[in-house]
């Protein structure tokens, strides 16, 4: 590899990605975006399954350390498959947060449309007062569930 002046080295290695035209790269995302879905959806199911919840859900501080470790490996093998490693999975978390999102809980997107729905078939507003509580408890709910897996990342990162 090459040496530079300020004592780093960087290997002389080419990543080559597949050239696809506009077509066949909305196919190939659509692809592994529904590659994506169908596996949080698994993931979600596993949840409900008696996994250890410790050791299958993580925080910020644990996804933060995944990003990393990816990260670091990926450009282990040269700059591209870095990037390439890093950008799949963010694209991978951002489609896993969209559907968490879409989970009908309170304070999520996916309890607006739970409301919405209620609406529809009784033909009349939800009262302002029993959302704005409703709300407040899904809210309390995520606060308490991001503080404990914080937490608990912090633990499983101290072992």
């Amino acid at each position: 590899g090459a040496r530079s002046n300020l004592g780093l080295e960087f290997a002389d290695q080419a990543y080559r990605s597949p050239r696809l035209g506009l077509g066949a790269s909305l196919a190939r995302a659509a692809a592994q975006t529904w590659q994506t879905v169908v596996l949080t959806v698994r993931g979600i199911g596993l949840l409900f399954r008696g996994v250890n919840l410790r050791e299958a859900v993580t925080g910020p501080i644990g996804i933060l350390d995944i990003i990393g470790s990816t990260a670091r490996s990926g450009f282990a093998r040269g700059f591209g498959a870095g990037v390439t490693a890093t950008f799949d999975l963010l694209a991978f978390l951002s489609v896993t947060l969209f559907l968490m999102n879409l989970l009908p809980l309170p304070a999520l997107d996916g309890g607006q449309i739970v409301f919405s729905l209620v609406e529809m078939v009784r033909g009349r507003a939800v009262k302002p007062r029993l959302i704005w509580r409703v709300q407040l408890i899904g809210f309390s709910f995520m606060m308490a569930l991001f503080l404990v897996l914080t937490f608990n990342d912090i633990f499983r990162m101290g072992r």
